[in-house]
């Protein structure tokens, strides 16, 4: 398991600068310091590790559903937010009749993600995907 907290202020993790919105915490397998930016591609995460003897942050991609726990995440406020296929139409321009007709695949996994940011407050897909 991959144990998280988020970062709301900058500082520095084990030699690993952070970033407010980065996280970091403890790879509870490895024994190993983990921190991350939130970086993802084809449906992965990137993750630093740090290794010990050599003292150097390593990236591993990580599956974006692997076991993640978080801790210290912003409050979420999603009573102000959109319904998916009114976001959808006013932000993005497209009728939930398009939707169904045209978008799939990459275009709309694309799209959804970025319903998913707004929904969640900016928060990456592997934070939202596992809460």
């Amino acid at each position: 398991m991959y144990k998280l907290k988020y970062a709301d202020y900058p500082g520095n993790f084990h030699g690993f600068n952070l970033k407010p919105g980065y996280f970091y915490g403890i790879d509870t397998d490895s024994r190993k310091y983990i921190t991350t930016s939130g970086w993802k591609t084809s449906g992965n995460v990137s993750l630093y590790f740090k290794n010990e003897n050599s003292g150097k942050w390593e990236m591993h991609w990580i599956d974006i559903e692997s076991n993640f726990q978080f801790s210290n995440l912003p409050e979420i406020s999603t009573n102000d937010k959109m319904p998916f296929n009114e976001w959808l139409y006013k932000v993005q321009g497209i009728t939930p009749e398009e939707w169904d007709e045209s978008y799939s695949g990459e275009m709309a996994k694309q799209i959804e993600n970025e319903y998913g940011s707004y929904f969640y407050d900016g928060l990456p897909q592997f934070v939202y995907k596992n809460l």
